[in-house]
Order: C-alpha cells, then structure tokens, then sequence
C-alpha cells in the first residue's frame, strides 16, 4: 500500500488559547512562544524484535504440529478404492453427447500429472457414447481429504463411516529399526464392528451382534446405525439413468433416415429406455431417439411405462443398459476392469425418482419395481407407492397370482399442487421400504427377515421390472425421471481364499457356505478388531482380498495369530469427513491443473 506524501508538510498549529476562569492571563505585549514538540522515543532494538518473531514462528509450528497429530490430518486419495465418492488419480470427463459429467480412474498408465501416451476411449456410462480422451491429456491428481484424528478417542466407530487406518497387509511389511510395522495408509467404509459376526450375500452386508448367530441385515438408511444415515445412502447410489441426460448422437442402427453415426456401433446405440405399456403409448409423449425429450409428458387417462431393462420392444437397442457402467475402473493395458458392462450383479435394491407437475384436476401416481420382501414364500413380488394428488400415500405388494396386500398403514402428506413440479422418490434398499416427498421420507416399512429366511428365499432376479403409472384426468408432466442402484457388495465365488466371506447365491457357489467374518472385541492378548469395504465394490483392495497379514502387526494385536481380512482398531487413524481440494481444472487441453475445482468440494458421507 502506498502511502501518500506533500511536497510541502504543513506547520504545528498555534496554540490554542485558554478561556474561561481558570486560563491563564496573558500580558499584554507579550509574545507567545510555540512549544517545541516532543522528541520521538527511540525504535526498540533489532535484536529484541526478530527474537519476538522467532518465537511467534516456533510456537506456529509447534501447534500445527499438534493439531497435524492429533486433531485434524490433510490426506490425498491415490486410487480408486472408494470411487466415485473419493476419487483418485482420474480424468474429470464430460459427455459431449449428453454432457453427463464422469470420472475415469484409468487403471494402470501414466501416474498423477502425467501426460496420456495414447487416444483412450471410455464409454459415458449415462448414453453409452464412446468419449475419447485425448494423447497429451493430463491425469488429474486424486481428491485431497481432511480426517478427523480426535474423534475415535472419545467416541466409538460407527458402522458406514468412512475411515483412515494402517494397511495391516504383509506387503507393507516390517521395516528396518526403528520403524516396523504398516506405514501405508487405506482409506474404506466401515462395515464391521468388534465382536460382530460378518456375512456377505446377495451384495448387502448382514450382521450377528456379539454372542449370537443371528444374522440381520445392515440397513444404511437407519438413523440408529448412524447420524448421517440419509447422505451415506445418497451418496451410494449408483445411477443407471436419469432423463435429463439426451445425447445429440444416438446412432440407432436403420432409423429411417437411411444413415448410421460412425461414433456409436450396435453396443453403444442408445433410444429413449422407458416406452409404453398396456396400450397407453397415444397417452405419453416420450420423445425419440432422433427427437429425444428430458420430461416425459402425459395426456390423461390411464397409462403406464416401464423401463426397458429387458424389453422385446424393437426400439430398445441397450441390451446391458441394466447393469452398472465403472468408468473409473478403465485399465489402459486392456479394455476394463470388470467389463464395459459391469460386472452383471443382480439388481434389486433401487432408487426411482420423478419430480412430477399436474396441470388440474385428480390424479394418482404409481412408482413400481419387483423385489424379494417379508413373505420369502411368495418369491418374488411387485411392489407399488401410490401418491395421489391430495398427498395420500398407500404401498401394496402383488403376487404372481395377483394377491394384493398393504404394507403398513396408509401415510399422509401435504397435497401436491398444479402447476408446481413435487419430488417424489421410491427407494427399496437393505430390506426396507421408504417413500420421500419434497426430500422428507413420509413412509417407511422395514422388513427385517430372519437368516433362516433369507437362505431359503430364492434368489433375486438379474434385472426387475420398474414402471410408472398415472392415472389423471388433466396432462401430467414428469421431470427428472431417475432411476438409481444401491452398492452390490460382489465377492470372488472362484477361490474361497480370496473371498473370503460369501458370494451371491446364482449357481456358481457351493451348497454350503463359507464361515463368516468373525471380529473380535478387545481383550488382554489382542485387539479389537474392524472389517472394511470399498466403494468401488468392483476394485477395492478391501478385506474381501486380504490373504496376509504384516508380520508387526500379528505379534503386537493379533496375540501371535494369523489374521487375515480384518483391521486391529489399534490401526485407525481417524474418519475421513471434509474434500477441501478436488483436482485442479487444466486451463487448456493437456496443461495442467490451474484452478481448484471448488464446486466439487463436499463433506464426505
């Protein structure tokens, strides 16, 4: 700053003359005299004021050091375990067809700030439009995180946190003096606790509690379970597709034009995936491949669409549209990971999401899908929520054989008003059933089956059937028209010994199954001890493929005995709970990072 200067510096004022009765008489003739004004007291010593520096620098360090060890730690996330809630080295990428914004981890390759070597293709998991990164394109670093080093010292973990600890595996294993033991560290989801019983199936995660064999399942939108109940499930689903997403170049082979784009083949073909059902197609207006809508509108009456999971309709041209894309998990020495189309785990827990505006009169609408629920004897069963337009809210379940009965009680809301889009949510996930309206959930119904009961029910379907029915007497508009899935926790059905715990019930697996997980609590000769999955169910280094065990860590918490799969609580370095710097955006194509991406900072749930 600059300070402003006179060329001529003005003089002392005269003084001011006293008044009054008390000032002092002047005589006359006398001349005043102007004070001399005060000397400026000399500047302190040099040698004090750098020591009073030095020491306000020393006490700096001392407490960043301090709240560094044992309050609040920065980390960066180096792989993709925990993808796509934290990212690691990837490349932040954006359909230019239906401009959905993805990540691509690309396994192998270059490392973080390194250059592309060659052109690489990734499928938009949204449209199926082959995107093509670049030679010259920069792998942006992963997310850098702040964990939480205090918490776990007055409080215990809870189940679905997402937590730091020591890798316990032997690769890491003893050092040289004075340092042995794990130095590396994991970042994953807590799913296990101390003296809990851990089984695997079906992609959920049940649990025994200490000292029973009853297994029930783990529900993540249980506020019981944990606080943040609502952003943890939010946070883990997984899109399959959302209506606001229409690509520019469909490449739907013979579609009337005489012409095919080059960019799509008959695998990365995409049309409209919800159509018309029970002769209601005058009804809808949808849109096209070549003239594709992001609402769906209705015209009145009666009608119904499904998703086209596995449709005979001719105009369906995604036939793995049902199973989850892992664009984060692009190997560069070889196509992906687990396949362009996932890795073909069943799909029955599920989010169906619209935000719907009526323009008049009454109106019902009907969310559905198919599940395994509370009555294993019927198989397989369509589940429903009504809304109506006066905000009642009523869900039933049908049989094969048409039975229909409520679950739990009618519930009620505010009315939906015209004119005004309301969102509306279905979500059938970890045995329960829950309804949302305008973000609040208005109805719940928990299933919970014994373990006999979930042996013995028949496996799930591969895909299900979800559709949206109105009835109306005016048009309805439906917006953002979502349809997610939840995390499918898949294990290794080939080699017991790396899986570890058990596997869907497909076919593929022995009759008997493999002993669970048993954790245990914390006593005289060893620790408690934690178990710990991925995100990235598809590739995580989790305690699903943990054969060793770091020699250090089996002596000093596991009493001398091999354990495998599990984390001594010992291990924990804290819970993961703030993204305060995502990866820096390029300025230009194949520059790197130049400013933070500040819209992507988030509190991890």
């Amino acid at each position: 700053m600059n300070t402003p200067t006179d060329a001529n510096p003005p003089t002392d004022p005269p003084p001011a003359t006293p008044t009054g009765d008390k000032a002092a008489a002047v005589p006359a003739g006398q001349p005043t005299t102007t004070p001399k004004p005060r000397a400026r007291p000399a500047d302190p010593g040099t040698d004090e004021t750098i020591k009073e520096t030095v020491e306000a620098l020393v006490i700096a360090f001392i407490l960043a050091f301090v709240f560094r060890a044992f309050v609040v730690e920065a980390f960066i996330i180096p792989t993709g375990s925990m993808a796509p809630t934290l990212l690691g080295k990837h490349i932040d990428t954006q359909c230019p067809s239906c401009g959905y914004r993805f990540d691509a981890g690309l396994r192998g390759g270059p490392g973080s700030g390194q250059p592309l070597g060659n052109n690489t293709e990734v499928a938009c998991p949204m449209c199926r439009y082959p995107v093509q990164l670049l030679a010259g394109t920069r792998i942006q670093a992963g997310d850098r995180i702040l964990v939480d080093k205090f918490i776990y010292t007055f409080s215990d973990p809870k189940r679905w946190d997402v937590i730091v600890f020591k890798n316990p595996q032997a690769f890491n294993d003893d050092g040289p003096p004075p340092t042995p033991g794990p130095r590396s560290n994991f970042i994953k989801r807590l799913v296990g606790l101390p003296g809990e019983q851990v089984y695997l199936l079906d992609g959920d995660v049940f649990i025994a509690p200490p000292g029973s064999d009853a297994f029930t399942i783990a529900r993540k939108p249980d506020p019981e379970t944990n606080p943040h109940w609502e952003r943890i499930q939010r946070a883990m689903w997984q899109p399959i597709y959302h209506s606001q997403y229409v690509p520019l170049v469909t490449g739907v082979p013979g579609r009337g034009d005489g012409t095919v784009d080059q960019a799509r083949d008959d695998d990365h073909a995409w049309d409209v995936p919800w159509f018309a059902v029970d002769g209601s197609d005058s009804a809808w207006r949808l849109g096209t491949a070549l003239s594709p809508r992001r609402s769906y509108r209705f015209e009145g009456g009666t009608g119904r669409i499904v998703f086209g999971f596995r449709s005979t309709n001719a105009r369906q041209a995604r036939p793995t549209l049902g199973f989850p894309m892992y664009p984060y998990n692009r190997n560069l020495t070889g196509g992906y990971s687990n396949g362009i189309a996932g890795s073909g785990e069943p799909i029955e827990d599920i989010r169906l999401a619209v935000s719907v505006m009526p323009t008049g009169g009454a109106f019902a609408l009907t969310l559905s899908t198919t599940a395994r629920l509370d009555q294993p004897a019927n198989g397989t069963e369509t589940l429903s929520a009504t809304v109506t337009d006066t905000g009642e809210i009523t869900v039933t379940a049908t049989d094969d054989d048409g039975e229909t009965r409520q679950l739990g009680s009618t519930a009620q809301t505010a009315s939906l008003p015209d004119g005004v889009a309301t969102d509306i949510e279905l979500w059938v996930v970890d045995q329960q059933v829950s309804v949302w309206v305008r973000g609040e959930r208005v109805y719940r119904y928990d299933y919970g089956l014994s373990w006999e009961q979930v042996l013995a029910r028949p496996e799930a379907w591969t895909l299900p059937d979800v559709s949206i029915a109105l009835t109306a007497n005016e048009p309805v508009e439906l917006y953002r028209v979502e349809l997610d899935r939840d995390v499918y926790y898949s294990t290794s059905w080939s080699d017991p010994a790396r899986g570890g715990i058990n596997r869907q019930r497909d076919g593929r697996v022995p009759d008997e199954l493999p002993e669970p997980i048993a954790l245990r609590e914390d006593s005289a000769d060893h620790d408690a001890e934690l178990y710990v999955l991925g995100d990235n169910t598809a590739d995580s280094e989790d305690g699903r493929k943990w054969r060793d065990v770091n020699g250090w860590v089996q002596r000093r918490y596991f009493g001398g005995e091999t354990r495998t799969r599990v984390v001594p609580r010992s291990l924990l370095v804290g819970r993961a709970f703030f993204v305060y710097y995502p990866a820096p955006q390029p300025a230009t194509h194949g520059g790197g990072g130049v400013v933070p991406d500040f819209g992507r900072m988030r509190f991890i749930h």
